[in-house]
């Protein structure tokens, strides 16, 4: 893959500490195809950037991504919290997620540190998830179902790499299994039809993740004879976290179509543990912690309970639900600590789908939606693999 050169300079409204007026974000190096993506250079919010040989100027301003041409290069400017980064290359490639509850996609770009890969848009009907998403992410979610976009418009934004999480439920085991009747399909239904009308304009890459019977739909044959007639080629599999070496089990389907190459997936040969479930604990709630489970209920439940021990080097934890926290049974793994069951926290929860230290969730948003967001969310290391095959 060809490296992007770098060459331009710009200037701050500062004076800012530690900044002189003028910073170099990098110079023109006729031999940058051994030189790393990211030469980038963290400043401020609400700063301004002009750049002195184009005189194009960029300002941020309530969490917004902005992306502009400069010299032949592509000036990426985009928010991190409380941080701008502003990235100079020659190739690069706007992630919009559909459909992006709180951010998995987003998340395993930002582990990724791709400087040519750019979370440009999020859409999700979801209030809460929203709020979850621009906290961590300080770009604003589009509020509107995804059945209602228009989907042309999405391309305007770049080079685009669209990844949709659709609902699951309509595929699901536990589900009606009526795909063909289920509105939850409708937005699925409505991308196939735009690709159907073959248009002009298309992104680059889509990714879609979902259960592994969504493989055995009529909805997963009808989207592929859409992209395929599209000029996209494409690449299925199933992965789970256990073969990343990851203590949880959440396995999920993996449909890749790229324009520009057959993108595929393989999990690492080496699926040894690289944590133990020990290693995600917190310290042991208090005793009238709602998080431990009550004695009757331990009792009458014990032979329908995932139940892993603290001290298992090897123990592996059950695929955590949207349920979780709500449902007893069915929705993920409960910890024996002591003699007594607990449930994991949000926070242990999301340390076992792979989610950094930087994520958090803001203090409004209640155990039980936690839960919920992340028993609907992604397996970050293994989003990961997909996306930087993309």
């Amino acid at each position: 893959m060809y490296t992007p050169c770098w060459s331009s300079m710009v200037t701050t409204t500062g004076p800012w500490p530690g900044r002189s007026e003028t910073d170099v974000i990098a110079t023109s190096d006729d031999n940058a195809h051994g030189s790393k993506y990211d030469r980038s250079i963290l400043y401020p919010t609400e700063t301004k950037f002009s750049d002195k040989l184009s005189t194009a100027s960029l300002f941020h301003g309530g969490g917004s991504v902005t992306a502009s041409v400069v010299e032949s290069q592509i000036l990426c400017v985009f928010v991190q919290p409380r941080v701008l980064r502003i990235t100079f290359c020659e190739f690069w490639m706007a992630l919009i997620e559909l459909f992006c509850g709180i951010g998995g996609a987003a998340e395993a770009a930002r582990q990724l540190a791709r400087a040519d890969l750019v979370s440009a848009r999020a859409i999700d009907i979801d209030r809460d998830c929203g709020v979850v998403y621009q906290h961590n992410f300080g770009l604003a979610v589009d509020h509107q179902t995804i059945e209602s976009i228009d989907w042309g418009s999405l391309v305007e934004i770049g080079d685009d790499a669209w990844w949709m999480s659709p609902p699951c439920q309509p595929y699901c085991r536990r589900g009606r299994g009526d795909h063909e009747n289920d509105r939850r399909c409708d937005a699925l239904l409505s991308l196939i039809a735009w690709l159907d009308n073959q248009p002009t304009t298309l992104p680059r890459a889509m990714v879609l993740e979902n259960v592994p019977q969504f493989a055995s739909s009529s909805h997963r044959d009808r989207l592929c004879c859409s992209l395929e007639r599209n000029g996209f080629r494409t690449s299925e599999v199933v992965l789970c976290p256990t073969q990343f070496g990851i203590p949880n089990r959440r396995r999920r389907y993996y449909l890749i179509a790229s324009r520009t190459h057959e993108a595929t997936v393989a999990a690492p040969h080496d699926t040894s543990l690289r944590f133990s479930v020990a290693d995600v604990l917190d310290s042991p709630p208090p005793t009238q912690s709602p998080l431990w489970l009550a004695i009757e209920v331990a009792s009458k439940y014990a032979g329908a309970l995932d139940i892993v021990d603290a001290d298992d080097p090897l123990a592996m934890t059950a695929c955590f639900a949207s349920g979780y926290g709500k449902s007893i049974i069915r929705s993920g793994s409960y910890l024996r600590h002591d003699g007594r069951l607990r449930r994991f926290s949000p926070d242990e929860v999301a340390r076992l789908l792979g989610y950094s230290a930087e994520f958090s969730f803001p203090l409004e948003i209640a155990d039980r939606k936690r839960w919920k967001m992340l028993g609907n969310g992604l397996s970050i290391p293994v989003a990961k693999a997909v996306l930087d095959a993309v």
